[in-house]
């Protein structure tokens, strides 16, 4: 996610978070020191997420191999507001000026699909929404 690939602490975040030392963890805003200047960074990704806070995933695939990316979110269930299919890669910054424009998808607030788990199509867009209430 945003090109942070996530490893495993030493310790559950959980239960045990003060084990985990803060320079292994990150998020996009937020990178460890080893991954300053690089493409990919690899750390302990946490995003802070306020309770009840309305959150909106736009969920990307560019095609890295030849399958579709499963996203399954943990203890949740999400809506599924939205998708399209590319016929090659989108940039990162295509998506979000098509999104900023309101050109991205068309989303269905109305009768939107709800999963804990959504296929993602090769250099496809899945929108997904879910109300941040389960600590």
């Amino acid at each position: 996610m945003n090109n942070i690939t996530f490893t495993y602490p030493p310790s559950p975040l959980l239960t045990q978070r003060e084990d985990v030392p803060e320079t292994n963890i990150c998020n996009s805003l937020n990178k460890p020191e080893q991954c300053q200047n690089m493409e990919i960074c690899e750390c302990v990704h946490v995003e802070q997420i306020p309770l009840g806070a309305n959150v909106e995933l736009i969920i990307v695939d560019q095609g890295g191999d030849s399958e579709e990316t499963i996203f399954h979110l943990h203890g949740y269930k999400f809506y599924i507001v939205g998708h399209r299919n590319f016929e090659k890669p989108a940039t990162l910054s295509t998506i979000r000026r098509l999104n900023e424009e309101g050109r991205l998808l068309k989303r269905n607030f109305i009768s939107p699909a709800i999963k804990d788990t959504v296929r993602v199509p090769k250099f496809g867009v899945v929108v997904v929404r879910f109300i941040a209430n389960n600590p």
